[in-house]
């Protein structure tokens, strides 16, 4: 690119041979993804965006660094937003494998509008699950996440924690285990969305940006906790994708719909947390303030 000789007519004939989402090696000499990773680098270059941290520090959002690695990234909670929380339980400390992390998602305009990262914790255990937990309830709690928007990995030695956090008073989750078929369940899910470029985050969090550049399976011996949560999280998100976007879906009025009757359903079969009424009033902000597409019974 600092070549002086290359024309406009050079650079315009790199470029129809170069394929997408590998200009930035080719033209602008940037280093290259790592070889193997299952995440292309021209989907992690949709999802981290160069604005969103100063947007959020606008907002008012909270961000800690341990050593240079981001591990904290908090936007407070916006009254009437549509929150999805994953978490991957951890005992170690970053920027090592078997770290604690949670996320948060605001899905309100979602899949019409990019889902937002609004909460990241990239945590410290010191050998024991506590601080996992507690920054877990706690953020459910302040984002005031459905229960079914809300789950954490249950695989192995972590399958049982679900219960332990139901048993203790902290509240249901929905457990997310990797075992079998399910974790390629889960990588499709983040891999659908971030094609569709509907997922953004900061491109500050370099600890998530690292891990999702080097992942690759089979993953048992590299750090890769971010990446869990951020799958599961994908596929926490999943049912509101796919009931907006259907096959032969025309309009957006029609999916609109769809996603209204999504919550219904979810407040019909339980999925919402026994006193979570307050929930049903935001209907209406998450059909973009549409009253008419409500459920007559929340407008």
């Amino acid at each position: 690119k600092d070549n002086p000789y290359l024309t406009p007519k050079d650079f315009d004939r790199f470029k129809r041979n170069v394929k997408p989402g590998e200009e930035g090696p080719w033209l602008r000499g940037e280093r290259p993804g790592k070889s193997g990773a299952e995440f292309p680098g021209v989907m992690i270059e949709r999802l981290f965006s160069k604005t969103h941290f100063q947007e959020g520090l606008d907002r008012g959002a909270q961000h800690e660094y341990a050593g240079t690695w981001m591990t904290l990234y908090q936007e407070p909670p916006i009254k009437d937003h549509v929150y999805v929380m994953a978490g991957d339980p951890g005992l170690g400390e970053p920027p090592h494998r078997n770290a604690p992390v949670v996320m948060v998602w605001d899905v309100t305009t979602f899949p019409h509008e990019k889902a937002r990262l609004v909460g990241f914790w990239w945590g410290f255990a010191n050998g024991s699950l506590t601080p996992f937990l507690s920054r877990f309830d706690e953020w459910r709690a302040a984002y005031q996440v459905p229960s079914a928007f809300c789950g954490y990995d249950s695989t192995s030695t972590q399958k049982h924690i679900a219960e332990l956090a139901w048993q203790t008073g902290e509240g249901e989750v929905t457990p997310l285990g990797f075992d079998g078929s399910k974790k390629w369940a889960y990588i499709n899910s983040a891999k659908i969305l971030l094609s569709k470029d509907l997922l953004m985050a900061p491109v500050e969090l370099n600890g998530f940006d690292k891990q999702m550049r080097g992942y690759k399976l089979p993953d048992k011996k590299i750090a890769q906790d971010i990446v869990s949560t951020f799958c599961m999280a994908a596929t926490l998100m999943m049912p509101l994708y796919r009931d907006a976007y259907p096959e032969g879906m025309e309009n957006n009025a029609q999916a609109d719909q769809n996603t209204a009757r999504f919550f219904a359903a979810l407040l019909s079969r339980g999925g919402l947390s026994e006193g979570r009424e307050s929930f049903v009033p935001d209907y209406p902000v998450r059909m973009g303030g549409r009253q008419d597409l409500a459920p007559q019974e929340y407008r």
